[in-house]
């Protein structure tokens, strides 16, 4: 898609068939939308533009809803279901953009306003507890203040976070290591480096995907 068209299509909805009803934000999609990847950029700004406004204005969480007219592709009545809320964490960001890049640009299961990050585990911790909606968590095992195993057994003793799947990443693939993280309660566990194939099998081995 050009550049050109992609302003066309994200002008289209500043102020243009966009209704608040009942804190569920109704959003007529254009007709001259080509193709699905179109629809998700135009989706994945919609919900930046909205994630932007709640924090300037401290609104209540709403859901989306967007109504299709006649097209020739199917597009789901509401697209941000489809979407994996995510928190990766990491002490190194390059590490969190390569699993950020994974999930979004290659397994295509989140959006840019859905994967969050931090960088150690009393930071992710706090996300969690002001955010217990998140359907996975991607944590790396060595990281300072609060490490990955300390995160994870401090998500299983609470209640609203402990059901979140947890992913364990580390650069040592121990048996003692393997076994503290499988006591605590991990679901999967990574070596690094790896390839979004890994991730992807991973994910699938505890039904993610």
């Amino acid at each position: 898609m050009r550049k050109s068209d992609a302003m066309k299509k994200i002008e289209y909805f500043e102020g243009i068939d966009v209704y608040d009803e009942d804190n569920v934000y109704h959003i007529k999609i254009p007709k001259q939308i080509a193709s699905q990847d179109d629809l998700k950029t135009i989706v994945d700004w919609i919900e930046k533009w909205y994630q932007a406004k709640k924090e300037s204005e401290r609104e209540v969480d709403v859901s989306f809803v967007y109504d299709t007219p006649e097209t020739n592709i199917e597009i789901p009545l509401d697209l941000t279901t489809s979407f994996k809320k995510i928190l990766v964490i990491d002490d190194f960001a390059a590490s969190r953009r390569v699993v950020k890049m994974m999930l979004i640009n290659e397994m295509k299961i989140a959006s840019e306003s859905t994967v969050f990050e931090a960088h150690d585990g009393k930071e992710a911790l706090d996300i969690l507890k002001s955010q217990p909606d998140f359907d996975l968590v991607i944590s790396d095992w060595n990281m300072p203040i609060l490490n990955g195993l300390e995160l994870l057994v401090e998500m299983r003793r609470l209640d609203p976070l402990k059901d979140i799947p947890f992913i364990m990443l580390t650069a040592e693939g121990s048996i003692s290591q393997v076994k503290k993280a499988l006591k605590a309660g991990v679901n999967n566990y990574i070596i690094k480096p790896f390839k979004c194939e890994t991730l992807y099998h991973k994910l699938r081995q505890i039904n993610f995907i």
